[in-house]
Formats: structure tokens, sequence, C-alpha cells
């Protein structure tokens, strides 16, 4: 009934060496262009003034300012970085790919700009060719968890279970106490359902960062799957003080305490989920009725 969800985050950042780039101004307004770019020829000149109109949500515009600044400077890391970001928010795979490998080419030991391109590889399907990216953004940086878990957010977003659990795994080895790491791979397990495993990394999670919110009702899933409904029902307790109810905690509620015997209960809680499912869930409906006319009759 509970949702679940893995939040993949895009490590794909505006530009691998963005940091020199001129902020923006306090406004949030475009600066003229005469004072953006004092010397047309200059290629960091065209690189911030790129920025600038990026950040004004003029894309046409920085993609040309991005593009004079690798033609004034072919090994200029900064545009091409910039370039891959905004190819990617476009879902022009072929050209972040592109611009990435010009950059990799420059930077080969970087491990971030590895990942990158392997997420750029998965999004446009060539799995087998971001596996090797992503092989090799660990293998440059093995005791760096944020990689790992880059790389396996990455892979648990496209579905790619078993290489997600795999890199987990490692993560939790690496970081014991990383609670969304913990997250992620018992979310996975669901996915895989290994539900006992799911468990024991859902609770650590919410063990190590107690306001995780979201892993409470995977981990009410997990325990319910495994028979537990007295975890079941804490976890969901737990939830309920970050999370407002739902159709979904209302009859997992309900179907754990009635394995638990704890029949008003149950019945209440049956009452809530048909109260606020509205036709959503009919098989789960039929069974709470059905439920309420047995628990009457006892």
């Amino acid at each position: 009934m509970v949702a679940i969800r893995i939040t993949a985050a895009l490590v794909l950042g505006a530009g691998l060496a963005l940091a020199q780039a001129t902020p923006s101004s306090p406004t949030g307004s475009l600066q003229p262009r005469t004072q953006a770019v004092a010397r047309p020829d200059d290629a960091e000149s065209h690189f911030r003034l790129g920025d600038q109109l990026e950040k004004s949500g003029d894309l046409t515009g920085a993609e040309g300012e991005y593009k004079k600044s690798v033609q004034l400077q072919a090994k200029n890391p900064s545009a091409l970085g910039a370039l891959a970001y905004l190819y990617f928010t476009q879902q022009r795979y072929p050209q972040a790919e592109d611009a990435l490998r010009k950059f990799i080419a420059l930077d080969p030991q970087n491990p971030k700009a590895h990942v990158q391109l392997g997420s750029v590889l998965l999004a446009s399907n060539q799995n087998d060719n971001a596996a090797k990216e992503f092989s090799a953004a660990v293998g440059l940086a093995p005791s760096d968890p944020n990689v790992l878990k880059q790389v396996a957010k990455l892979y648990a977003a496209h579905q790619m279970f078993p290489q997600a659990a795999q890199h987990f795994s490692a993560l939790a080895r690496l970081d014991p106490k990383d609670a969304d790491g913990h997250y992620g791979y018992g979310a996975v397990l669901m996915q895989q359902r290994n539900f006992p495993l799911a468990q024991n990394e859902l609770q650590q999670a919410v063990s190590l960062q107690p306001d995780l919110k979201e892993a409470y009702g995977d981990l009410a899933v997990a325990a319910s799957e495994n028979k537990n409904y007295v975890a079941a029902v804490r976890a969901l307790d737990a939830r309920s003080r970050y999370l407002p109810e739902s159709a979904a905690t209302y009859f997992l509620r309900a179907t754990s305490y009635d394995h638990l015997k704890q029949l008003p209960a149950a019945a209440e809680n049956y009452k809530r989920f048909l109260a606020t499912d509205g036709g959503k869930n009919p098989n789960q409906e039929w069974q709470a009725k059905h439920r309420l006319v047995a628990i009457d009759k006892k």
C-alpha cells in the first residue's frame, strides 16, 4: 500500500569547475552585456556571461556564450561542465555526453566527472557504458562515500536494483552511520523483496536519524511483510509524528491490528481507510468491508 520512492538526486552539477563563476547580482537581474563581457575574445568573459544568462532563464543565450568560451579555449573545463549540465536538463543527451567526454579527456582522474557521464549514459539507455563509467568513478575514489551513494542512487532511479544494492551495501560498510544510505539500501531491498534485510536497514536509518520521516512508511511495510505486526504499528506511530495519515497507512494499521487480534482498533482503521480511499484501491476496499462484517459478528 505504501509506495516506495527512491530519491535519486541529480548529481550532474552546473559546471564541474563552476566555483570561480561570477555570483549573480543581489536582485537576480542580468548585468548589462557590456559590463559582463569586457573583452569579446576572452573565454572567461563569455563563460561568466553564459552563467548569468542561464541564471536569468535565457538557456539559448547561455549555450551560445558557453560555446564561444570553448571555441576560444578548447581546454575550458568550466564551460564544458556548464554545457553538459545545460544539455542534460534539456534531455540533449548526445551533446551532454560529448561535453563530458571532452571534460574527462582534460581531467581523467576526476571521479565526479565519470559519475556524471554515467548518469547521462543511463538516461540515454547506454547501461553497459554507464556501468564502465561508474566503475571508473568508484575505482578512482573507493573510499569516498559520496561517490558510492551517487552511483547507488542512479542505479536505483533506473530500476537497476541488483547494481544499486551492491553499491548501497558497500556504502553501508564504508560509512555505517549514513542514515540516508541505509534508507536507500532498505528501499532497494524491498524492491527485491528481501524484506528481512530491508527491515534491518530501514530500522538502522531511523535509529541514526529519527526525523527521516519517509523511511517510517517503508519500515512499516517491511515489518508487515515479515509478519512483525507490532513493529509495523510502531513504525506507523512514529511516522504519524511527522506526516499526516493516509488511506495507505490506515489500511496497513488495520491489517496489522487485525493480525494482532486487536479487533476494535482494526475496525476503526478499516473505517478510516474506507472514508479516505475514495475508490482508488477497490481490492483493499472489498477486503476492508468484508473484514468489518466479520469483526462485527464477533
